[in-house]
């Protein structure tokens, strides 16, 4: 019985005691701040610092990762991989950045927000600021870092391709300073090595000629070139006076330079070729002369089609809304010769096409403009009469679709004029020995045929019954389709669907192979 009594008692000492544990344990727990706990335990990388520059959360996989280490309790100045002058900087800035009489924007902008580690990752950091309760304190900075190494490596990329593509486009416009420069490199490179042998150097000569030839190298893009030189001047600029050992250090380093010319002209020597087989009177290269080096160059080199693109986008696509907003000034001279007030609409576009293509289009849609106005427009009178406003619209909009993997082209031409009444194109359809069982759609589809027209009287303008003909014959010639909507007293809409061309190099199949 007494064993009994003391086991018990034990028992119950020790849920006592563990009991107590686990509350201490809870206790313990909750000291730490929310912002510790949410540091810890999210994927990116989050430094919680204080006062003292500590940096007060434990590590989480992310900052192992990057880091290699852990980071808790270590200075945040320690962690980052930046220069000494830096690091004592950063010391200093604590002091700033907690300090709530400041603007702490200001003050943020002060410490380190892009950096590169040893093994060329790109990180970007933010700070922010945990105030307490009542404002009057900052009791942490939170700073969040972001790994944008591969957003970094894309700019990278599209700045290469920028490059590429202006140095090919320097070559053309300057093809004799090309030659000069390299037939007359490799010499110029040669004579910087004999200036650094001879006994006294002109150090100041030496640098105006690197500078000269970098300027160069720069003037046609050759970015690895230029900044090999620029590396040369920067290593030169530190070694002054010479001394025999700096003279060596630069002989080594001419010699990279050397090596990097050497290089870079055997990487590039069929895009040199190309580029002086292009005729040039040396003041002005056709657009088709460019383009017929940029098909020749694709056939050697299949990644210089991003160039083509590229020149194609900034010197021969045009966007197609701007080009139809030249009809404004046409169209509103036509409705105030006629004493009707019209708002003229093209929806901006973004839209890029090879306009040659579509020229005479273009030019046979000013038939549209006119029948839109001269048929379909009431004059003020009438408009107000139906219970329209007096200022009537017309409206161009262009859309990009996609059918079976083929871009296309859709155009329509709307306007909240009169429309077209049923029964006058019923009394066509009869004159044409068309049943009078005719579909609607098949009935506003008889705009198109030659010679007819929903004017009783012809114009100076319009009436001839031929313009719409026109524009369909052009829209079948460029492998479209063209169809007309109209609703009596609202208006009508003219539809054009055509193969999207961005190249003269290659045009699309008609709509209906493509469908």
């Amino acid at each position: 019985m007494f064993f009994q009594s003391v086991t018990n008692l034990l028992h119950h000492m020790l849920t006592l005691i563990s009991g107590w544990c686990h509350l201490l344990g809870r206790l313990f727990h909750l000291t730490k701040s929310p912002y510790q706990i949410l540091a810890e335990n999210l994927d990116e990388i989050y430094f919680l610092i204080d006062p003292k520059g500590v940096i007060r959360n434990q590590d989480n996989q992310a900052s192992l990762d990057m880091f290699k280490c852990s980071t808790y309790q270590k200075k945040y100045h320690e962690v980052l991989p930046i220069e000494e002058n830096d690091n004592l900087l950063l010391k200093d800035w604590y002091d700033l950045a907690f300090d709530v009489s400041r603007n702490f924007d200001d003050i943020s902008s002060l410490a380190p927000r892009h950096l590169t580690t040893s093994d060329q990752r790109h990180l970007k950091i933010k700070y922010r600021p945990v105030y307490s309760s009542d404002h009057r304190q900052i009791l942490w900075i939170i700073c969040s870092i972001v790994d944008q190494t591969a957003l970094q490596d894309l700019k990278n990329k599209k700045k290469e391709e920028q490059n590429y593509y202006k140095m090919i486009k320097l070559l053309l416009k300057n093809q004799e300073g090309f030659k000069n420069f390299i037939s007359e490199t490799p010499a110029l490179i040669n004579n910087l090595r004999v200036q650094l042998t001879r006994n006294q150097p002109n150090l100041k000569r030496i640098m105006k000629d690197v500078h000269t030839l970098k300027g160069t190298a720069s003037s046609y893009c050759f970015v690895s070139v230029s900044n090999a030189l620029r590396e040369f001047e920067n290593l030169a600029q530190q070694c002054a006076p010479l001394h025999p050992a700096d003279t060596e250090l630069l002989l080594l380093n001419l010699t990279e330079v050397e090596n990097n010319f050497s290089t870079f002209m055997e990487e590039n020597s069929d895009i040199f070729s190309c580029t002086l087989a292009v005729t040039n009177d040396g003041k002005f290269i056709s657009q088709q002369t460019i383009m017929d080096f940029l098909h020749r160059l694709e056939a050697t080199h299949p990644e210089s089609i991003k160039l083509q693109q590229q020149y194609m986008k900034d010197f021969v696509l045009q966007n197609i809304s701007q080009e139809f907003s030249k009809y404004r000034s046409v169209a509103e001279s036509i409705a105030e010769a006629q004493d009707k007030k019209i708002h003229f609409v093209v929806k901006h576009s973004d839209i890029l096409v090879y306009f040659p293509h579509y020229l005479d289009l273009y030019q046979a849609l000013i038939h549209v403009v006119r029948n839109s106005i001269d048929h379909g427009i009431e004059t003020k009178q009438e408009r107000e009469t139906t219970g329209k406003l007096e200022t009537a619209h017309i409206h161009i909009a262009f859309d990009k679709t996609t059918l079976n993997h083929k871009d296309f082209l859709t155009m329509e031409i709307t306007d909240n004029g009169r429309g077209i009444k049923k029964a006058h194109l019923l009394e066509l359809a009869c004159e044409l020995g068309l049943g009078s069982d005719i579909s609607d759609y098949d009935l506003l589809q008889l705009v198109f045929k030659h010679g007819i027209t929903t004017k009783r009287h012809e114009t100076e303008l319009s009436g001839k019954g031929i313009g719409l003909t026109i524009v369909k014959e052009k829209v079948e010639s460029l492998g479209g389709k063209i169809s007309f909507q109209s609703i009596e007293n609202e208006g009508s809409t003219l539809t054009i669907i055509l193969p999207l061309v961005t190249s003269p190099k290659k045009i699309p199949s008609p709509i209906n192979n493509a469908a």
